[in-house]
């Protein structure tokens, strides 16, 4: 993280590849949003014509097009057939290619962290107004001349997994409903009382899937994607 607060590239590499590679939903905003820099006449042709460093190169342009129109019509059908407008396969194949075009996801990343640092600053507000209508209720007198006495601030709900585990000794284990992916809870950032007013609250987690190697990736995930896919199974 630099000084200023905003993240590095690596940083912010890691942590969109992660969310290509275990949020369906991060996969299909990520196609949706790399097709949308294509010109309408690439999306026409499923080709890629003008190069500008943006939208599909030519070697994906025809297949990722296919899934991004696949993903248009299912998003504008009443009733769906499927849970999901790409088939496990799909999915699987978009992954391995939405991975290489993680630039071109970075000024969604930002505004989204732009959006999580404004809610906490929200929260901090609501604080600092609460301590402020507290203040004259406490009072004590010094040299004859009335001083308002700090209100005693609310007490934080105790994060009881704030420290980073062993992937051998996770807080929680989560099996998606086919039991194909698996997240090993190894860190929370915040109580749960806190993340359920954060949209953003994640976990740190080890995931397996039938698309990572080995043991799994580290990395964090968004806490209502995890919820919404799967259920506590330790």
């Amino acid at each position: 993280m630099r000084k200023n607060g905003q993240p590095t590239q690596e940083e912010m590499k890691k942590a969109i590849q992660t969310a290509i590679l275990t949020s369906d939903t991060s996969l299909i905003k990520a196609i949706k949003v790399v097709y949308g820099n294509q010109t309408a006449y690439e999306k026409t042709l499923g080709i890629t014509e003008t190069f500008n460093k943006v939208g599909f190169s030519g070697f994906h342009a025809q297949i990722m097009t296919s899934f991004a129109k696949q993903i248009a019509r299912w998003e504008a059908e009443k009733a769906h057939a499927f849970n999901s407008p790409l088939s496990p396969r799909q999915k699987e194949i978009a992954r391995k290619i939405m991975v290489h075009y993680w630039k071109q996801l970075v000024p969604g990343f930002l505004a989204r962290l732009a959006e999580q640092k404004a809610a906490e600053a929200d929260m901090f507000a609501d604080c600092q107004a609460a301590y402020e209508a507290e203040r004259p209720k406490n009072l004590c007198f010094l040299n004859e001349t009335t001083v308002p006495l700090p209100a005693p601030k609310p007490k934080a709900p105790a994060n009881l997994c704030g420290k980073t585990r062993p992937a051998s000794n996770p807080y929680e284990i989560w099996t998606s409903f086919d039991g194909a992916w698996v997240w090993k809870v190894l860190k929370k950032y915040q109580s749960p009382e806190a993340e359920a007013k954060n949209f953003y609250a994640r976990w740190y987690c080890l995931v397996s899937s039938p698309c990572t190697m080995g043991d799994g990736d580290f990395g964090d995930v968004y806490v209502r994607e995890i919820k919404q896919s799967a259920v506590r199974t330790a």
